[in-house]
C-alpha cells in the first residue's frame, strides 16, 4: 500500500491544483494507495484529511509551516513509514507503478554557485539565500552538495525525517530540507533532470494548449506555477484528469 501526502493550506484559490493532483494519482498511479491532506481540509472524497494549523506571522513562517507539518506526518501513525510527499502543482501524467517514485532524483550538481541559476528559471532572493546556506552547511560537514530541489514527488522515511529535523533544529532555523535529506543519507542521485530530463514538464509561462501538449505527454510528470495556469492550461488538465 503506497501513502501519498500533500500538505495543503487553504487559500485564495486561483484553481483547484490540489484536486486536480491528487485525481491524476487517482487516475494513474497503478496500485494500492491511500492519499492524505495535512493541513486544511479540503473536503475531497477518498482523501483523509490530518489536521495541522498553519504558522503566520513570524520570520520564516512557509519554511517553519513546512517544517511543522512534516513532523505531524511523523507523528501520525496512519500514515506509512515510508511515504510520498506530494505537491498540489505536480501532475502525474501517465499510468506507473511506484518505481519511478523511489529513483532518487538530483536537479544537478552545483560547481559554481555563481553560474549555477544563470541558466533556467531564476529563484527569489530568499530562496537563494536559503540554498547557499544550506549548500554551506553541507559543504562544513563534508557531505555531497547535491541540488535536490526539484519540485517532484519523493520518498521520504519517517525516522530518517526526524532526524534531519533534530540535527538542523529545524523548528527554528530554515534550510532546505529536500537538499539536506538526501545529502545526508545518500552519496549520490541515481540520476538528475539534466541526466533524465524525461521525468518532468516545467510550464512556467504561458503557453497555448497544443504546445503544452506537446511538453507534457513524453514525460512522467507535470509541474507548473501561477505564470503557466491560464485557460489553456487548466483546460489542459480538465480534458486529462
Amino acid at each position: 500500500m503506497t501513502h501519498f501526502v500533500y500538505v495543503w493550506v487553504k487559500k485564495p484559490a486561483i484553481w483547484q491544483e490540489l484536486l486536480h493532483s491528487i485525481r491524476s494519482i487517482q487516475l494513474n498511479f497503478i496500485g494500492e494507495k491511500k492519499i492524505f491532506v495535512v493541513g486544511d481540509n479540503p473536503k475531497i472524497r477518498n482523501v483523509i484529511h490530518v489536521p495541522c494549523s498553519q504558522i503566520t506571522n513570524v520570520k520564516h513562517a512557509k519554511a517553519l509551516d513546512s517544517i511543522k507539518k512534516l513532523t505531524k506526518i511523523v507523528n501520525t501513525p496512519q500514515i506509512n513509514d515510508d511515504f510520498v510527499y506530494m505537491y498540489d502543482d505536480i501532475i502525474l501524467l501517465k499510468k506507473t507503478d511506484i518505481k519511478p517514485f523511489k529513483v532518487i532524483l538530483a536537479r544537478d550538481y552545483p560547481k559554481k554557485m555563481a553560474e549555477y541559476f544563470k541558466r533556467g528559471h531564476k529563484p527569489s532572493p530568499h530562496w537563494y539565500n536559503t540554498f547557499t546556506k544550506t549548500i554551506r552547511q553541507l559543504k562544513s560537514e563534508g557531505l555531497p552538495v547535491w541540488d535536490y530541489e526539484t519540485h517532484l514527488p519523493r520518498i521520504y522515511n519517517k525516522e530518517k525525517v526526524r532526524a534531519i529535523i533534530d540535527k538542523y533544529n529545524l523548528n527554528e532555523s530554515p534550510y532546505l530540507f529536500n537538499t539536506l535529506y538526501f545529502n545526508n543519507y545518500c552519496p549520490a542521485p541515481d540520476t538528475s533532470l539534466i541526466k533524465s530530463p524525461h521525468y518532468k514538464a516545467e510550464v512556467y509561462h504561458a503557453y497555448k494548449y497544443k504546445y503544452i501538449e506537446k511538453m507534457c505527454f513524453p514525460k512522467l510528470f507535470m509541474n507548473y506555477n501561477n505564470a503557466g495556469l491560464n485557460s489553456e492550461l487548466q483546460k489542459f488538465i480538465k480534458d486529462n484528469f
